[in-house]
């Protein structure tokens, strides 16, 4: 089809005329459109071939439809047709009438004429149904575009339209066969009419016939006159006959009469009951009318409805998809968050490291002030054991009270601070604490979330396959009701045909669309396998920076013990210095100059702790704000809960509303299929009666010709010795 296509493509457009399943039999046409091609019926001088638009059809006009090519576009116009042409099931035109041109696409499915039945044969005649296939010139198909205003539905919306067109096309036989009961209705009456006809034709020829029989008496005393010249023996013996002719006569019309009188009483009888039947049939087919017309009407609601609901469900679908985005972007934002994390307890490791040369290198000054004690110690003593008197001053043992003095505070203002840093770090250690609770009640949430998410959706599914079975339930009934009650339709098998195949290309879709659920349900558990492999690591790194930070927390306890040491060799230093005033001048002068030495050491040290602890205290501000960061997204994902779980009960209510008028709908569907057979079973029995009734009509008709037959006979008989005088022809 397509090298044809393309053969022809240099010459003009070309149209593809293909046989649907439902259309009269023909082959696939190919037909040029460097001029306008008339589509007709066959006759003597066009007949059909597979490069022209001619069909072997008798529903088809001579001169039924036009099909050409103009400035880039297609066109069909029907000239005049008795049965219409139609585009898509739209006609173009009403009957008898030239209608407008009509632009037509590729992939169109064209109709020339409707189905007609010869009710003389009972014969149905197809009319011509095929799909349209249109080419350019250059060979391009003549697709429709996107773009001017065309509605391009989903795959929701297109099934939905295949069955409202489903649900158009069995009303429309509806009617047909309402119109078809209504014309059964006219010949009934129309028989009523005539067997009332017949019953006072023969009650006019009784009334005929004892006129006759007067007649016959009045004759027969005037052949009784006219035969006096007769012999006695002769005229008694003919007496005789002509009574016992006469008597028998009498008894067979008596008997004849009587029988006539009693079959039209039973007709009279029948009659009546016909007629009740048939206002009884009457007021079923109103009410039968009145039942179509509120179905169609509810229908019609059910249809607004079913679009409200479709509405719902993409609105719905919009927002699972809203929902799913926000999802991913939380997701992605806890992963960022996640991997900052990462990277500030990389930074919190590298500072305990950092931390923990700062205390060995403490450690090592503390060991070194312990000899530096040690020493003056030592010296001490050897300063209380020289003998030589007290010289020295008083300023220089004041100074050095001052230093130590100095020297304790600073100490005492060391421990004060390491204690807050203790605080700080169990703050910071219970606040990680309920971060990773609320990291993990978030998780839980978002399972819950999913689950309830997972489950609208398996809802959804359950009603559209619901509704689906249900549709192709009622189209199965339907079928089923259609061959049982037409028999003689041949197009019925068509409409199956398509039926089945837009119920199979439903199920395919739905199969479809299954598999593509399965498979982003398969890609989210493996997101949500991932998210919670990546909280794992994290909770396991935050465990082993809480036991760094306790074996910091250690170690700043062993600082504290040493320090406490220190202090009390301090103390000790300084009782003895009280004791050891009478030392030399000179050994104290290198004493304080040592003393002061340490001080200069313990002030610098004293700054470096200082400029740590700011940086501990920047740390925990930071860790402050990614808290204060961590509730904000747990308030966003609760509202995002909330939200989330409305709008999942709006729609478990919808879908519960959906299938209860489904239900409804199918209750009311077998009740009117119940009463369309039982009404179509009545009419079969009032034709089987009425039949009946025609048949005894006609042998009524027959029995009143006998007694004319006798009449005749009897006259004939009456004036037979008149005649025979006349011609000569008696045996005198």
């Amino acid at each position: 089809m397509n090298s044809n296509a393309k053969c022809d493509s240099n010459m003009s457009a070309l149209a593809v005329l293909t046989c649907r399943p439902n259309s009269h039999p023909f082959q696939e046409r190919h037909v040029s459109l460097h001029e306008p091609a008339k589509i007709g019926r066959s006759v003597a001088r066009a007949r059909p071939a597979p490069n022209n638009s001619i069909f072997d059809c008798k529903v088809l006009s001579r001169n039924h439809a036009l099909i050409w090519y103009e400035e880039g576009r297609f066109f069909l116009q029907d000239t005049k047709s008795s049965n219409g042409t139609f585009v898509n099931s739209q006609r173009l035109s009403k009957g008898s009438e030239e209608s407008p041109p009509r632009e037509i696409m590729s992939g169109d499915v064209i109709q020339f004429g409707v189905d007609v039945m010869e009710n003389s044969r009972r014969v149905t005649h197809s009319c011509i149904i095929a799909s349209l296939q249109l080419f350019y010139p250059d060979g391009r198909e003549a697709k429709p575009s996107g773009d001017g205003g065309t509605f391009s539905p989903t795959i929701g919306t297109n099934i939905y339209s295949q069955e409202l067109y489903q649900l158009s096309q069995y009303l429309q036989e509806a009617l047909h066969r309402e119109q078809m009961l209504e014309n059964k209705l006219a010949t009934l009456q129309r028989l009523v009419q005539g067997t009332q006809e017949a019953s006072e034709q023969g009650w006019q020829a009784l009334v005929d016939e004892d006129r006759l029989l007067s007649r016959l008496e009045v004759l027969e005393n005037q052949l009784q006159a006219y035969a006096k010249n007769q012999t006695k023996d002769n005229l008694k013996t003919e007496l005789l006959a002509l009574q016992d002719d006469k008597l028998n006569y009498e008894n067979s019309a008596k008997e004849s009469l009587r029988k006539v009188l009693q079959e039209k009483l039973d007709a009279v009888t029948k009659l009546s009951g016909i007629e009740h039947s048939l206002s009884n049939t009457e007021d079923e087919c109103e009410h039968l009318r009145k039942i179509c017309e509120t179905s169609q009407n509810e229908l019609e609601e059910l249809a607004t409805k079913h679009k409200e609901s479709l509405n719902e469900v993409e609105e719905f679908k919009q927002q699972l998809s809203q929902a799913e985005l926000s999802h991913k972007n939380d997701s992605e934002k806890i992963e960022k968050e996640k991997e900052e994390l990462e990277m500030k307890i990389e930074e919190m490791q590298k500072e305990e490291s950092s931390l923990l040369a700062k205390i060995e290198s403490l450690q090592a000054d503390n060991d070194f002030t312990k000899n530096q004690l040690t020493s003056i110690k030592a010296r001490l003593e050897s300063m209380k054991e020289s003998e030589a008197e007290g010289s020295l001053d008083n300023d220089t043992i004041i100074n050095t009270d001052m230093i130590t003095k100095d020297s304790t505070v600073k100490l005492k203002e060391l421990e004060e601070q390491i204690e807050y840093y203790k605080d700080q770090l169990d703050q910071a250690q219970m606040d990680a604490v309920q971060h990773i609770t609320k990291i993990a009640s978030l998780e839980g949430d978002v399972a819950k979330l999913e689950a309830e998410l997972l489950d609208t959706k398996r809802m959804l599914e359950l009603q559209r396959s619901d509704a689906k079975s249900g549709a192709i339930f009622e189209v199965r009934q339907f079928d089923s009701d259609e061959t049982i009650n037409n028999d003689t339709d041949s197009s019925d098998s068509g409409e199956l045909l398509d039926a089945k195949r837009q119920v199979q290309l439903a199920k395919d879709e739905y199969n479809t669309m299954k598999a593509e659920h399965e498979t982003l349900n398969m890609e989210y558990e493996i997101k949500v396998s991932q998210q919670q492999v990546d909280m794992k690591i994290l909770q396991d790194k935050l465990q082993e920076a809480q036991q760094s930070a306790k074996q910091s927390n250690n170690e700043a306890e062993q600082l504290k013990s040493k320090l406490q040491t220190l202090q009390d060799d301090v103390n000790q230093l300084q009782h003895c210095s009280k004791l050891s005033q009478g030392s030399t001048i000179e050994n104290s002068k290198g004493d304080l100059a040592l003393l002061k030495e340490e001080c200069a050491n313990l002030r610098k040290r004293i700054q470096a702790i200082e400029g740590e602890n700011k940086q501990l205290m920047n740390k925990y501000k930071a860790l402050e704000e990614l808290k204060a960061q961590l509730e904000g997204n747990e308030s966003t994902w609760q509202v995002n809960l909330t939200d989330a779980q409305k709008d999942a009960d709006k729609t478990k209510k919808q879908l519960s509303d959906a299938t209860e008028q489904i239900s409804s709908l199918k209750d009311r569907c077998s009740q009117y299929t119940e009463e369309i057979n039982y009404v179509t079973s009545h009419l079969r029995e009032t034709q089987e009666e009425l039949n009946n009734l025609a048949l005894r009509s006609k042998s009524i008709a027959a029995f009143s010709m006998v007694p004319l037959f006798i009449l005749f006979f009897a006259i004939v008989m009456a004036f037979y010795p008149a005649l025979s005088e006349i011609t000569a022809t008696s045996s005198m």
